[in-house]
């Protein structure tokens, strides 16, 4: 029997829960073969992993919103060195991808808001 076929577990897609419980489940059976997050990508063990969510109290490093799962924590890191620096949330990765951790575009954003008064 092929490797994919032992990892494979039944499960009934009903609705959106029942399909979020079963990759949770895949995911803590299997997380040797979870590698979107970068663990593969940046040679983290699954251990140093969940350390780097316990050291951060399991939120975001820069909203601070609570981790629903692994499968939306992303592993941060300098695209120039690739040094890991800390897990964030989606949004949060996706601002500072799209912003190309520019430090001066980020500064305009701010002052931007703060002068249309953005709370």
């Amino acid at each position: 029997m092929s490797e994919a076929k032992n990892r494979y577990i039944k499960c009934s897609f009903s609705d959106k829960e029942d399909i979020r419980k079963c990759h949770e489940k895949y995911y803590s059976l299997y997380p040797q073969f979870f590698n979107k997050s970068g663990l593969k990508k940046y040679k983290l063990t699954i251990d140093q992993f969940n350390q780097m969510k316990i050291s951060q109290n399991n939120k975001c490093a820069i909203c601070e919103n609570e981790f629903i799962n692994r499968r939306k924590t992303h592993i941060d890191h300098n695209h120039t060195t690739n040094q890991i620096r800390q897990l964030l949330c989606p949004g949060c990765n996706f601002l500072l991808g799209h912003a190309k951790e520019n430090i001066i575009l980020l500064q305009k954003a701010i002052n931007y808001l703060i002068k249309w008064n953005c709370k």
